[in-house]
């Protein structure tokens, strides 16, 4: 399931769909945890750096994300969905 999820990838996540935080989570991905199997499905422990429309970037953080909420807005080789 994590196959799509590859480091460098840029993920967006909804608001219901993350622990925690405020909005949609847009996130340059730098390290990808455990899978965790919970009663609404299945959790992926995240780590990465937030992306701002600004253009910016956050600090590295951290984002429990339900994998079948999670989509992927584009790969390190530049591929976009």
């Amino acid at each position: 399931m994590t196959a799509r999820i590859r480091l460098g990838a840029i993920v967006s996540v909804d608001e219901a769909h993350y622990c925690y935080g405020l909005g949609v989570l847009t996130l340059r991905v730098t390290g990808i945890g455990s899978i965790e199997q919970h009663s609404d499905g299945c959790w992926l422990h995240l780590r990465g750096h937030e992306q701002f429309d600004s253009g910016g970037e956050g600090p590295e953080r951290f984002a429990l994300v339900c994998l079948g909420a999670v989509r992927v807005v584009a790969q390190p080789d530049g591929w976009k969905p």
